[in-house]
Parts: structure tokens; sequence; C-alpha cells
């Protein structure tokens, strides 16, 4: 059995690992409807942010089973991929809005 000092801390832990699972993956604030108001230096720095969310996005995921509670597995896997999918999407978006500006595109977009 374990001793009550113990699980106290224990769901101390627990909630900690969950948040930490969902806080470190960067995302940019501008929301999507807004892209066709951006200028093409504002679409190149949204491109840069969502290129970095799907990879900080991807990392999560693949180091998610790194993390001893199965359930803050997945709690940090299924953030992980809600992130990823959504810096796809943006990034699907943001192309549009760079056709249709006739933006150029800069290295690495």
């Amino acid at each position: 059995m374990l001793h009550e000092p113990f699980v106290p801390r224990l769901v101390l832990l627990s909630c900690a690992l969950l948040l930490g699972a969902c806080s470190n993956i960067p995302q940019s604030a501008t929301p999507v409807s807004r892209f066709g108001q951006l200028s093409c230096a504002e679409i190149d720095s949204e491109w840069a942010q969502a290129q970095e969310s799907r990879r900080a996005a991807a990392q999560a995921k693949a180091d998610s089973w790194h993390v001893v509670m199965p359930f803050a597995v997945v709690a940090r896997y299924t953030n992980a991929s809600t992130v990823h999918a959504d810096a796809e999407q943006r990034l699907v978006s943001l192309g549009e809005q760079r056709r249709d500006k006739g933006c150029a595109q800069t290295a690495g977009s």
C-alpha cells in the first residue's frame, strides 16, 4: 500500500507531466482567418513559425514514449498530433495566400 504522503506527490507529479506535455510546442497566435490580410513578409514569418511548430510537434510525438506514465504518453502524443495537423493546415493556407498575392517563395518554403 502507498503511504498517504506519497499519494499527493504522485498526483502533483502526474499533473505536472500532463501540463508539460501540452505546453512546450510553439504555436502562432495569428488565426487562419487573418491570413488574407497578411503582407508577403508576414506570410513568410507565419510560414517559418508553422514549420517550427510542425518540427517541434513531430519531435514531441516521437519522444512521447519517454514519459513513464501511460496517460501522460497519451496526452503528449495527442497534443503533438493536434499541433502537427494544425501546422500542416496553416502551411497549406499560407501557401495559397502566398500564391494568390504573388509572393516570392523564400528558402525552405
